[in-house]
């Protein structure tokens, strides 16, 4: 029967998730890694603005403060039916976090022992290459240098590479401010009409990004780390062919 989604259960999936990631002696962390990224990157986590649970909470909170169901907003004074529950503090993004705080030279050190990693689990080779492109590109390999290239920055791109290149502390912290952001504590948020609400966040609509400023671990085409790693990976696929 499925989970009904509600902030008390969301709290203490986070919890679960946080406390599989202190076991010790895990077999394959990587994998444990990996699985826990996948489990914060569904909407729940990131947009549990849209779930009933969340509209339910704010219908509370406004019943108080509004007349006849319209709210005034306090930041440009206009009347309006609706409103918006705005955060004013966000989780950094993963990806963001590690590029501040993983070291070049223990990511460079790692290298060698993910390659042997990966193709311990039959990657980094031709029916590797063949299956991806038969996913990612919907077609045949072709062999061509751009084709090898893209083949090298999806596997630097994958929850895999991302769980292992990130050490567990950071990502335990993660899941922290993930907790925090789901538990609305009232210094994190305000009520505004969904019109300022818009001009706060038209930039992150408009970007998809909630931090410009700094490239997006193993993802952005800025990151640096990321054509290193895509380099070895494309080095070890070309000795296997």
């Amino acid at each position: 029967m499925k989970t009904r989604l509600t902030q008390t259960n969301l709290l203490a999936e986070l919890d679960a998730l946080d406390q599989r990631l202190q076991i010790q002696n895990l077999k394959d962390k990587c994998r444990v890694k990996k699985n826990i990224l996948r489990a914060l990157s569904k909407p729940k986590f990131k947009k549990p603005y849209v779930a009933k649970w969340w509209k339910d909470y704010k219908n509370q909170e406004l019943a108080p403060i509004t007349k006849n169901g319209v709210f005034s907003c306090p930041k440009c004074k206009a009347t309006s039916t609706k409103s918006t529950l705005q955060h004013v503090w966000h989780p950094t993004p993963f990806r963001v976090l590690c590029t501040k705080e993983v070291d070049d030279r223990e990511f460079v050190s790692l290298i060698p022992k993910y390659i042997e990693l990966q193709k311990s689990k039959k990657c980094l080779n031709e029916d590797d290459y063949k299956r991806w492109c038969r996913w990612e590109r919907k077609s045949s390999p072709s062999w061509g240098d751009e084709e090898i290239k893209a083949y090298g920055r999806s596997k630097t791109r994958s929850y895999s590479a991302l769980g292992y290149f990130s050490r567990d502390k950071l990502l335990s912290h993660h899941i922290g401010e993930i907790k925090r952001y789901i538990s609305l504590d009232r210094k994190d948020y305000k009520y505004v009409c969904s019109g300022c609400a818009f001009k706060e966040d038209e930039d992150v609509i408009k970007t998809g990004r909630l931090v410009r400023d700094i490239p997006y671990f193993l993802f952005d085409e800025k990151c640096e780390r990321r054509d290193v790693l895509a380099q070895a990976l494309i080095e070890e696929l070309v000795k296997s062919l």
